[in-house]
């Protein structure tokens, strides 16, 4: 039996479980309206017209002939209500359809129906309107008040907002981001917006299982315990019984197939909110495959013929997972033994990848050891892990230095902007006892780290740079006499990916969003790199529009320049680059080079920029560090961690470590937690 993963998106974990359930007896193929690296991972994937292209049906019917594939499981919400209307159509091929019937689809994938839905059976929701006006009376008259949510009525588009100012910018802002959703043709401007009280309380998600027909069987509930934005970095299975009223009621309305996902906020009285519920297999399923479960192994034996095993739906209580930070791919490296080198790498967070990296490139001369301030799947991943006293913490230094004693530690390795200035500034005191930092010197992360601050290093040195403001009085002086005009980005002057970053395209939101702006920088930890005047936090910058490159620049531990490694950024969500393609360096090379000689940074730099049409690079981040996006080079054949080990170890440079294969392509996957 072959089956059809559909709208695969980043779940390479889907396809490992049903490659798993079929043990053999099949082939499992993927598809998705764009490549996406788990399609890599399948038997074989198809590349479809967008969902609702007229094309689609026709095209997933044909895949699916040529294939044999008999069953097709929808694993995102965004093709579930066109597969649930074309139920009858591959029928006919004789190809099964795991999905609800339209009727429960409708509700699963349109906000405001969920909120009316669940009204409907006496379930607790926060306050919820679909019209502006309404919602607006509300606020005035202290009805509904601050923080609320706003979410588009088909997708996962969501802002919290704080102020009335900010609704009145963002709400526009949404609505053109959702404007050609093909869901929303017959809605009217003002119903494609739903507009909700923040519910606070403890999170958790819930996966529902029921059979091909809709019977009820199981629920595994998710006690949400970390989260690095909306991702969820650990979760704890617990107990399902104070869900099961809800479940039911649920479950018995709806009569949904398969598996069901629903989010929901427990609050301090104890009360239950769903917060809304996926028609398919949610984000966090992993969790509940981690602990024993194994839905997709029930999945295929049903679609075989087969009944309902108990074995299927066992888990274990109190299992507590924690999710990797995706890598571009797995890697493999040479080793060989030489003499002893102890390294602890400090901050890892959930840079697995990175830990996997240095552990490979160390081999037999040594062990690699990890530290973070929380429990995470990076730690895991080194010969031992310690958790460390916070970085701003008085003990910290004295506890690496104990630490470092004790572990025989002869090299500390950092890549965390937080950790960074901490480490530089103890240099000399750490290298009194015989331990090497592999990090720049202070001034060198102080300039970096410091976005106003690298702006004008960069111009010092002949570099070119966007024109840059930190005085809103001034940039508004300016946007007035047409010195400078929108759109223009508002971003701290500390701070990675597009934390607290805004485009701003009006007058009207250049107070609104520098605000925004502000509050998120001032309740952050970043606001720790700064003694600065808290007024003078915020740059403003106006935007540049070419194509987007970074830079993995590498100095050798003298701070000599050694090499320079070009990704294009081919897609980027938020911040994060989640595919890009190696190319030749040689339009940077130049200034790679100005840049090492003045700054003299140690190890790594990823360095972010621009390349306008006449061959200009402008720069716009700096980050003296292993950067996240430095797996692409490494895909592509380059071996930094192995490199800056030979260094450690005495070794010359060598060209094998620092050469890469241009024209490779690399993307993101989004990896399964680990039990901890």
């Amino acid at each position: 039996m072959n089956i059809l993963l559909n709208s695969i998106g980043q779940k390479t974990y889907l396809i490992r479980y049903f490659k798993e359930a079929l043990n053999g007896s099949g082939k499992v193929f993927a598809s998705n309206y764009a490549m996406y690296y788990p399609m890599t991972q399948a038997d074989g994937y198809l590349i479809t017209p967008k969902t609702y292209d007229d094309l689609y049906i026709n095209t997933l019917v044909e895949f699916c002939q040529t294939n044999q594939i008999s069953a097709i499981i929808p694993v995102s919400d965004q093709d579930l209500p066109i597969l649930a209307k074309n139920k009858a159509k591959f029928a006919e091929h004789n190809i099964s359809v795991v999905v609800s019937d339209l009727s429960a689809i409708e509700i699963f994938t349109d906000k405001w129906k969920t909120y009316q839905f669940l009204s409907s059976l006496g379930l607790p929701q926060p306050k919820t309107y679909i019209d502006l006006e309404l919602a607006m009376q509300e606020i005035e008259s202290g009805a509904l008040k601050f923080p609320i949510v706003i979410n588009s009525r088909w997708s996962s588009y969501e802002y919290e907002l704080d102020t009335i100012e900010e609704l009145n910018i963002s709400y526009p802002r949404l609505l053109r981001k959702i404007i050609d959703n093909p869901c929303l043709c017959d809605v009217s401007q003002k119903e494609k917006i739903i507009i909700q009280e923040k519910v606070k309380g403890n999170e958790y998600n819930l996966d529902i299982f029921n059979d091909l027909k809709g019977n009820y069987i199981t629920t595994v509930a998710k006690h949400i315990i970390t989260k690095d934005g909306i991702e969820v970095l650990t979760a704890k299975i617990i107990d399902n019984k104070p869900f099961e009223h809800i479940v039911k009621l649920i479950t018995d309305s709806l009569k949904p197939v398969a598996t069901i996902s629903i989010d929901c906020i427990v609050t301090d009285t104890g009360e239950v909110v769903v917060k809304g519920i996926k028609g398919c297999f949610g984000e966090l399923y992993p969790f509940a495959h981690l602990a024993g479960a194994d839905f997709p192994k029930q999945i295929t034996e049903w679609l075989k013929g087969f009944s309902t095993s108990d074995n299927y739906f066992s888990y274990e209580l109190n299992v507590t997972g924690n999710v990797n930070q995706p890598p571009a791919l797995h890697f493999s490296y040479p080793e060989k033994v030489t003499k002893q080198l102890n390294i602890l790498m400090t901050t890892v967070r959930t840079r697995t990848y990175t830990v996997q990296q240095y552990k490979k490139a160390l081999g037999k001369h040594g062990k690699l050891y990890a530290g973070n301030d929380i429990m995470t799947a990076a730690l895991l991943e080194a010969d031992e892990h310690i958790i460390t006293p916070p970085i701003y913490s008085e003990s910290y230094i004295d506890f690496l230095l104990n630490y470092c004693r004790e572990k025989q530690i002869s090299v500390i390795i950092s890549s965390a902007d937080f950790d960074l200035p901490v480490l530089a500034k103890n240099k000399e005191l750490f290298k009194k006892h015989g331990i090497t930092l592999v990090v720049s010197d202070l001034h060198v992360i102080d300039t970096c780290n410091d976005k106003w601050k690298a702006c004008q290093f960069l111009l010092s040195i002949g570099l070119p740079q966007p024109k840059t403001y930190i005085d809103l009085d001034l940039l508004k002086r300016d946007i007035q006499n047409g010195i400078m005009s929108f759109p223009l980005i508002v971003k701290p002057r500390w701070g990675w990916d597009s934390f607290g970053l805004y485009q701003v395209n009006t007058p009207e939101e250049l107070d609104v969003l520098y605000q925004k702006s502000y509050k998120a920088f001032i309740n952050s930890p970043f606001a720790g790199l700064s003694d600065t005047d808290k007024n003078s936090c915020i740059i403003m910058q106006e935007k540049i529009e070419n194509e987007e490159y970074g830079l993995n620049l590498l100095n050798d531990l003298n701070g000599n320049y050694v090499t320079t490694i070009v990704r294009k950024q081919l897609s980027i969500n938020s911040g994060i680059k989640y595919s890009s393609q190696i190319i030749d360096s040689n339009l940077f090379e130049d200034t790679a080079k100005i840049l090492s000689s003045n700054l003299k940074y140690i190890g790594m730099m990823d360095v972010d920029c621009f390349l306008t049409p006449s061959g200009e690079v402008i720069i716009i981040d700096l980050n003296p560090r292993y950067g996240d996006q430095y797996t692409f080079a490494h895909l592509a054949g380059a071996d930094f961690p192995k490199q800056i080990v030979e260094w450690l170890l005495g070794n010359p440079t060598s060209e094998k470590n620092i050469t890469v294969k241009t024209g490779v392509v690399g993307i993101k996957d989004i990896q399964i937690p680990v039990r901890i």
